[in-house]
């Protein structure tokens, strides 16, 4: 009868929701949504918008330094305690490019309140949290040749500055000039601790700001769902009573008793006028 095709309404509103919201389940693995951020100390709404505007100026700032490295005339140098290269400088330029982009498309999902875009940029943070692993995993992982690469280049270079060389490297002049640049297995051996602090701290910080970005699309999902009666918060203590909406809009807007779409159905089975 009637509330048979009220119920079905409802479920069509949902799975179309599903659709364009992305699946109701806020992770695959068991885990609450945040309702706050920074430690608790910022709303997930204000804390979202923060969030993508920082990191858009990141990510700019990411690619004028990345740029800046690939203009460099050498091939391997030292940078803040690790060897940098044209190849690590082009593939930090493509994430810094992909990672900025995917801030744009929150700002629109946080302007717009748009659980689709949400969606896009949850899993735009995971594309970039596992492209920032590997890069960083191999950067780490070529340590060893960027410095055998550096060293050979240094000892070239300090070779031009003397005449009559014939120890090579090993010429005492030349070992006191790759001496004052500072090469030495002691910096390859910072490079190494320092890298790998480094990935382990920014592989954490990427997941929990996607967990951050998963959780604002889950809140702007649920809003959806409490509008036709089927918060996914409900086992969270929130009720649909607590949305916001006046008797008369939650009648008119939730649930079974959608009068719009009693309506329709009306209409379309002759029922009422």
């Amino acid at each position: 009868g009637c509330m048979s095709n009220d119920r079905d309404s409802v479920q069509r509103s949902s799975a179309d929701m599903d659709r364009h919201g992305g699946a109701a389940r806020f992770l695959p693995f068991d885990m609450q949504p945040l309702h706050h951020c920074c430690l608790g100390c910022i709303d997930i709404e204000v804390g979202y918008r923060f969030m993508c505007l920082l990191f858009f100026a990141y990510g700019v700032l990411g690619i004028v330094a990345a740029c800046a490295d690939l203009g460099s005339g050498d091939d391997v140098w030292r940078d803040f305690g690790e060897y940098n290269s044209k190849g690590l400088a082009f593939a930090r330029l493509t994430l810094h490019f992909l990672f900025t982009a995917n801030q744009v498309v929150g700002l629109k999902a946080h302007w717009n309140r748009d659980a689709r875009r949400a969606d896009w940029y949850f899993w735009g943070w995971v594309l970039y949290v596992v492209s920032s692993f590997f890069v960083e995993v191999h950067h780490l992982s070529s340590i060893g040749s960027d410095s055998a690469w550096y060293g050979e280049a240094l000892c070239q270079k300090c070779e031009g500055m003397f005449h009559n060389i014939t120890g090579g490297c090993e010429d005492e002049r030349v070992a006191a000039c790759i001496e004052v640049d500072g090469h030495s297995p002691y910096f390859t051996s910072f490079a190494y601790f320092s890298g790998g602090i480094w990935l382990a701290v920014d592989t954490c910080v990427n997941c929990y700001f996607a967990v951050v970005a998963r959780s604002y699309w889950f809140h702007l999902y649920d809003d959806k769902m409490i509008i036709l009666g089927q918060s996914e918060m409900a086992p969270l203590g929130q009720s649909v009573a607590d949305n916001g909406l006046t008797p008369l809009e939650e009648q008119a807007l939730g649930g079974d008793t959608n009068v719009y779409v009693r309506m329709e159905d009306g209409r379309v089975d002759g029922s009422s006028s």
